[in-house]
């Protein structure tokens, strides 16, 4: 019998199919896999229902939250669940009811059905399924309903609702799957990466840093300093990206360098489209500290008229290290090297151990 949807239905599974094609509008997978149920349970008269997916740093199921931690007692699927899964395969089924997979009469002796299924109403399930390449299981939207016979009457009727919502599921699913595979290189590739990176929302807030960029700046006694340039560097593409034009990225990210008492850095940023790492877009900014400069102890010596102990404290200087820190290096006193430190000062005409690096290296 021909399909006839009323207003109220058509509406309804109108915005099912643009939650299913739109994944990368949610601010992430809980928030589409709870929209994409809550749009198809009234349609169908369901009492509750979820999405299992298999992607990376997601739980596999999802939507209604309480139905969700009930149905965790499904993981790892049993052997009746898997059978189901491939008798569903091999008959090219995407939409499925409870016989048309299992063996019923196996399914309602198993402790699943009888100490989950049946103390918490979840009934007659029907599901919407797709399969994909690389997945351990298909992706599952499954509803259940309270009711068993009035499910069983509808049972015919929805699934040919969801029939019509097949192409969105599969086109959305995929796409989905896809990004968050990519998502998921893209992070190991960032982890792995020597240089510095550290993940900004558009909103400057700093959603991650890599494994590199903690070490880098971690040993740097400025690295306040170095995080504050990286978010800005970051909210200044993140601006051109709030305007809305074709900005020229070549000229844009052009790298910013900073110097701080123990090293130099060079710090660049780009912009990371909408749904790639978030629904929003982030701005990916690298940090890469300069090889440092090695200063020539005969040079100091001839060029500012240092003495050796006067250069041992500035190689010290410039790497970082505290009065103290020099003093146990040299074994000298704390206020011999305050003394060092200012005949230092004094010899190449600066005023702060800051600018001691840049005054040696011709910065300044």
């Amino acid at each position: 019998m021909p399909l006839q949807l009323l207003d109220k239905e058509l509406k309804a599974l109108t915005t099912a199919m643009t939650v299913m094609l739109t994944p990368f509008s949610f601010a992430d997978g809980e928030q589409w896999r709870g929209a994409m149920c809550g749009a198809l349970n009234p349609l169908l008269g369901a009492s509750g229902s979820t999405l299992e997916l298999v992607v990376p740093d997601e739980p596999i199921i999802g939507g209604c939250p309480d139905l969700a931690r009930t149905l965790e007692a499904l993981l790892p699927p049993p052997d009746w669940m898997l059978k189901g899964f491939e008798k569903r395969r091999q008959l090219g089924l995407n939409v499925a009811g409870l016989a048309d997979m299992y063996d019923v009469p196996v399914v309602k002796r198993s402790p699943f059905y009888n100490d989950v299924v049946i103390p918490n109403r979840l009934l007659e399930p029907l599901t919407l399924i797709a399969d994909f390449d690389r997945a351990p299981m298909p992706a599952v939207l499954g509803f259940v309903f309270e009711d068993e016979n009035a499910a069983q009457k509808r049972l015919e009727r929805n699934k040919q609702m969801l029939s019509l919502v097949v192409p969105a599921f599969i086109a959305g699913i995929t796409s989905y799957v896809r990004m968050a595979r990519l998502r998921a290189g893209f992070g190991s590739l960032v982890d792995s990466l020597d240089v510095g990176a550290t993940i900004v929302g558009l909103d400057g807030n700093v959603l991650d840093e890599n494994k590199a960029m903690k070490v880098l700046v971690d040993v740097d006694p400025e690295r306040t300093r170095i995080r504050a340039m990286v978010k800005q560097i970051s909210l200044g593409i993140a601006t051109i990206v709030a305007r809305g034009k074709s900005p020229d990225w070549a000229k844009q990210s052009r790298a910013v360098e900073i110097r701080t008492v123990l090293a130099k850095y060079r710090i660049s940023a780009t912009f990371v489209p909408d749904g790639f790492l978030n629904a929003q877009g982030t701005v990916v900014a690298f940090t890469e500290r300069l090889a440092a400069t090695s200063f020539d102890s005969q040079a100091l010596a001839s060029r500012f008229g240092l003495t050796n102990r006067e250069i041992q404290t500035v190689q010290l200087v410039t790497r970082g290290y505290s009065t103290r820190q020099i003093a146990t290096a040299m074994g000298i006193s704390f206020n011999t090297v305050r003394r060092h430190t200012e005949h230092v000062l004094l010899k190449l005409n600066v005023h702060s151990r800051s600018a001691i690096a840049a005054r040696l290296t011709g910065a300044n």
